[in-house]
Parts: structure tokens; sequence; C-alpha cells
């Protein structure tokens, strides 16, 4: 049995396709035939159906994706540990969305770094969504994630995900010094209706929190510009052209712009997670110690 073909088998179930797995491959889709056959003469099994539809695993081949899958992670986490050795300068991956960035990565990277100098954090920007997706997925690419969430931890275990709770956000409303808002003690969803709102993408987090919490109340939000851009948005604000909500610490308190909180304060909670069956390298380990004690505010 060859390792090439443990992958090419893998490939053609993550397609279910031999003309895309052999593209992906680049290898001709005879050769990747082949490589098929090979496997099943080897352990005289079939491991696909061959159907109008295309390929369909068989018992054995949903048996053989199990184990082959188990086997090529070992490989893969067998290759960064070497790698880890050799260059005798670790690196862990950590993905995070750019709102949480900001206000968390400040706080701890300058500590870490002193403490661990020969570890490189690779910083991956992306939405909590998209990171929680790529954890679950468990492909190596990603250590560790930190992302906003709205569920508590004692809810039911997640069935591949490792999770802590690092901290709570407040989502605050941030509006011009000039703003009315600007000289309440708080706000609440009434005071929002037909305001002018720039707000993040609607398959963001935060936006997609409180688009549910306005729902609940009745509320219609005013989104005069849906943008992923914070420097935008600052300068609506600072303009006094729009609104805005995001986590209490994306923009700093100045002459032109001011955090207003809620009279019903939002809280998200900010957890780290990680992969159960992903096996973690040292620079992880330490890592995750290292933030998961930090004293984040």
């Amino acid at each position: 049995m060859r390792l090439d073909h443990l992958y090419y088998f893998n490939t053609i179930c993550k397609y279910d396709n031999l003309t895309r797995a052999a593209e992906k491959i680049n290898i001709s889709q005879p050769a990747l035939s082949n490589s098929v056959r090979q496997l099943e003469s080897e352990f005289s099994v079939q491991l696909f159906h061959r159907t109008s539809k295309g390929l369909v695993l068989t018992e054995a081949g949903q048996i053989f994706l199990s184990e082959s899958t188990i086997i090529l992670d070992q490989i893969n986490y067998l290759k960064k540990k070497m790698n880890e050795f050799v260059a005798q300068k670790s690196t862990v991956n950590v993905a995070v969305s750019p709102l949480i960035s900001t206000i968390i990565f400040p706080q701890v990277f300058h500590e870490f770094r002193n403490q661990f100098p020969n570890i490189t954090v690779n910083l991956h920007e992306a939405g909590s969504r998209t990171n929680l997706e790529e954890i679950e997925k468990g492909n190596g690419n990603i250590d560790l994630a930190i992302i906003s969430s709205d569920r508590e931890l004692e809810d039911e275990d997640d069935t591949n995900i490792n999770r802590i709770r690092l901290c709570r956000i407040p989502i605050v409303c941030y509006v011009s010094t000039e703003h009315p808002f600007a000289k309440q003690p708080y706000i609440d969803y009434s005071m929002v209706e037909g305001k002018p709102i720039a707000m993040l993408p609607d398959d963001t987090f935060v936006s997609n929190y409180l688009n549910k919490r306005f729902d609940e109340y009745g509320v219609k939000p005013n989104v005069v510009l849906a943008t992923s851009q914070l420097s935008m948005i600052q300068r609506l604000i600072m303009d006094n052209t729009a609104i805005s909500f995001l986590y209490k610490g994306n923009f700093a308190a100045s002459s032109s712009i001011i955090a207003v909180p809620f009279k019903e304060p939002i809280e998200v909670g900010i957890d780290l997670i990680w992969n159960k069956k992903q096996k973690l390298l040292n620079s992880t380990v330490k890592f995750l110690d290292f933030i998961k004690d930090y004293p984040l505010e």
C-alpha cells in the first residue's frame, strides 16, 4: 500500500468526482483510477459503486475512508513535528476575526513574544463563522481560533471542538461626540429606530447577533452602509453621518467619537477553540496555556 494512493483515495472522496480530483492532484484520470484499482486488488474489496451519477462509497469504502483519514492526519502531524524540529523555530497558526484581533492581540502578543521569542504566531484573519468551520474540519491549516460566541459553556459539548471562555466583551453604540446619543448614559433599542447606521455585513457575528435582538424588540434598523472596513465606519461616525455597533475597544474614545452602552447590556463571549482530534504541537500548547491564563479585560 502506497501513501500517495491513500491521498488519492481521500481526494476522490472529498470531491466525489474523478475528474475534479485528478485536476486537484494534477495527475491523469486513468492514473487516478488505476490507484483505486490497486487498492481494491490489494485488499480484495470494492471501494466504490460506479453509478450513472458518479462514485458512491461502499461499506468497505466508508471504513477505508475513516481509517485512512486517521493515517493521513498522523502523517501531516509528523511532517509538522519534524519541520518544527529542523527549523528550531516553532510556529502556531491562530485564526481570529478582525474585530477581536484589535482588542485581544495587542494585549497578549507582546508578552507572549517576550516569553517565547522562538515561536512565530501566524495570524489568520477571518470571521468567527469561517474560523469555527475551519476548526471543525480539522485540516491542520489552523491550530487554534478565537471566536465570538452567544452560547454558554454549560451547553452541550461540540462534537469536534474543545472550547475555553477567555472573556466577555460588551457591544456598544459608537457615535460622534456631536450626536444626541453622546449625552445619554445609555441607549435602548427603541432609540435606534430610524437612525442612520453603518453596520458590518450581515454574515458577520456582530450584525447577525444584533439583527436578532432588533427583531425581538420590533426595531427595523436603518442601515445606510454595510461594510467590513472599520476605517470607513469610523469616518462616518466621526463625521456624524451614522452610528454603529461594535465591540467596546474597537475604537478608542476621543474628542470626536464616544461609546454608549445599551441599557440592557449586551455581552458576547470570546472563546478559544481547537479541534479535539487534531494533535497539537508544543508551540500550540504553549500558546494555548498562555492565553487561557492571561488576564484579559
